[in-house]
């Protein structure tokens, strides 16, 4: 099992005026709820996600999305 994915429900208002949202279905696991931001570059994304509040991210395992809380951080020490 792979880490989950952490992601946080977002407005276009958010990012920068050059990025763009596109919905395909992921790479992954083949599901069409996850989409890609394009013209973002990573340094500017990482900023963005870091100046989110953990309240707002929410965690997607096993298709279950639930509310992230510190818990999770570990996560992947609990399930090796």
């Amino acid at each position: 099992m792979g880490d989950p994915i952490i992601f946080w429900a977002f407005s276009m208002d958010d990012l920068p005026e050059e990025a763009c949202f596109s919905q395909e279905k992921g790479k992954i696991n083949d599901d069409e709820c996850h989409g890609n931001v394009k013209h973002l570059t990573d340094k500017k994304a990482g900023k963005i996600i870091k100046k989110q509040p953990l309240y707002k991210l929410m965690l997607c395992i096993s298709s279950s999305v639930l509310p992230f809380d510190e818990r999770y951080l570990n996560y992947r020490d609990r399930v090796s």
